[in-house]
């Protein structure tokens, strides 16, 4: 089975979200929070606008809005 790869648009809003199998938690104390955002902030916030998010011990949500295509070549650019 081919694994499918979806690309994101510019300009186009997701709801991003995960959750843990079955009652394991996703962060089990402060610091995987904290761990977790400064990865958020490496990775998506060059290329995302961050509209709205929640972390949930056992999952998250992300609104995010995929910056224009400009943008993000600038950044990869840089």
């Amino acid at each position: 089975m081919k694994n499918k790869k979806e690309l994101l648009r510019p300009d186009a809003f997701y709801h991003v979200y995960n959750r843990a199998n079955g009652n394991e938690l996703l962060f089990k104390n402060s610091g995987n929070y904290t761990y977790f955002l400064k990865k958020y902030k490496k990775y998506i916030h060059p290329i995302g606008a961050t509209f709205a998010y929640c972390l949930i011990p056992n999952h998250f949500h992300f609104l995010i809005q995929i910056k224009t295509e400009k943008e993000i070549i600038n950044v990869m650019e840089n």
